[in-house]
């Protein structure tokens, strides 16, 4: 009797109760490995970058598909292919090449994003900050998240409070564009709406003369958000009332 139910349980998928979001990813690396004549379980290492290789995507959707292949291998008793060094090299490496692209991307917008003007200075001092961020290779999800007091000047540099106990320091130039100076102006408009919540008066600031404004974060707002939607009057909306 006992020895039944021990065939039963070795008999069972161990793919079988994945749930419906990890199917997709586990039908994905089977039907490759079936088509190029693969091992599936157990899948060698080789056979899983080789799998990635193939399908490229996102480092997070990547590591993904990886997780599901391991608890697969995890809940068959095999090795996780996924853990090698090999693989850990592989997203390493699609990691700093989509890092670099995007970074080639910056650089050639950066430098041609107004910074005065009226209402184009206050569109382009958010989204200067928003693709200095994303060259530092943080999510659109992540940056979204991102408050006031997430973001602080320390040693000439800008630190970033990721909330993942893992904390980002930015490059000090992006594009020969000062990566501090980016931060400061899009800081400079929501201190200045601080002082002054009115579109008319920050337009007037950023059409006349230069005139350096703060950009200290009142504690009660630091959990604000850091970039904000802009509709084309120049409010923004997402903004708690002063």
């Amino acid at each position: 009797m006992t020895s039944s139910v021990d065939d039963a349980s070795a008999a069972i998928d161990p793919a079988e109760t994945l749930s419906a979001r990890d199917r997709h990813p586990w039908a994905l690396f089977t039907d490759w490995c079936t088509a190029f004549g693969y091992a599936v379980l157990p899948a060698d290492p080789r056979t899983v970058a080789a799998f990635v290789h193939a399908h490229p995507a996102a480092v997070a959707t990547q590591r993904r598909r990886l997780t599901v292949i391991n608890t697969v291998h995890t809940r068959a008793g095999l090795p996780q292919p996924g853990r090698s060094e090999t693989i850990r090299q592989l997203l390493d490496a699609a990691r700093r090449e989509r890092l670099a692209e995007i970074t080639r991307i910056v650089a050639t917008r950066i430098p041609a994003i107004p910074v005065t003007g009226w209402p184009q200075a206050l569109f382009g001092r958010r989204d200067r900050l928003l693709l200095v961020l994303a060259a530092a290779g943080l999510g659109f999800a992540q940056i979204g998240r991102l408050r006031r007091g997430d973001l602080e000047i320390v040693d000439g540099l800008v630190h970033v409070d990721t909330g993942d106990g893992h904390p980002v320091q930015l490059t000090s130039a992006v594009a020969g564009v000062e990566v501090v100076a980016v931060y400061r102006d899009w800081a400079e408009i929501q201190a200045f709406l601080d002082a002054h919540p009115n579109t008319r008066l920050l337009a007037q600031h950023l059409t006349g003369p230069a005139e350096p404004f703060g950009t200290a974060v009142p504690d009660r707002r630091r959990t604000w958000p850091l970039l904000t939607p802009i509709d084309r009057w120049g409010h923004t909306p997402s903004c708690p009332s002063p």
